[in-house]
């Protein structure tokens, strides 16, 4: 579903309960299930229109940062990692018989990134983006490199977020594994976003 409704209403909500300070700091990472709802009309609707929608949400998504910005906030605002890299998008070219499948959801989450990145505020004094989708493809060049054991299978053996330590799949690690399920990452993948997003909040002249 489109994503954007939930934040401009999340903003406004804080508007109505005093607004936003020079010195706050709001982080932003929207649009996985907006790709996942493109995909899913595929291939009912063609890739070019699919792949036009994808960047009109991440320029709809870039102008609500804008918006954080015009409200006096700082933002950290994230990419999306690579959703063509999931269980998920792994498992679709296998269901479909389509190997090309993980591609096309890549290529959606890189127009919705593309148009994310060229239209929020260009100024570090305010915003600081974070490259979520390279870091997560160099994740999956150098799994070992990253702290990571497995980055094509779900963690979970219980549905989020009733998913604990301990109900994890045989050998499986909270940490090792890149992925908590089809879609949704793991506290370890959740713990690289959160290096880049404090990598960037330190090295932004905020």
């Amino acid at each position: 579903h489109d994503a954007l409704p939930i934040l401009a209403a999340q903003i406004e909500a804080q508007v109505a309960a005093g607004g936003f300070r020079t010195d706050d700091l709001a982080t932003v990472l929207i649009g996985a299930n907006d790709i996942f709802e493109l995909y899913a009309q595929y291939p009912g609707l063609t890739e070019e229109v699919l792949l036009a929608q994808a960047r009109d949400r991440g320029r709809r998504a870039a102008l609500a940062v804008n918006r954080l910005v015009a409200l006096g906030a700082k933002v950290i605002v994230s990419d999306l990692p690579d959703l063509g890299l999931t269980p998920y998008a792994r498992q679709q070219n296998t269901l479909t018989g389509d190997s090309k499948r993980s591609a096309l959801i890549t290529r959606l989450t890189s127009a919705y990134n593309e148009q994310l990145g060229v239209n929020v505020v260009l100024d570090g004094r305010f915003v600081g983006l974070m490259q979520a989708q390279l870091r997560f493809q160099a994740i999956s060049l150098a799994l070992n490199g990253f702290g990571f054991t497995n980055d094509t299978e779900a963690v979970c053996t219980e549905a989020l977020p009733e998913c604990t330590t301990s109900t994890l799949i045989t050998e499986g690690s909270a940490s090792g594994y890149l992925w908590a399920d089809e879609t949704h990452l793991s506290p370890g993948g959740h713990s690289q976003l959160a290096t880049l997003a404090i990598d960037r909040a330190r090295r932004n002249p905020f």
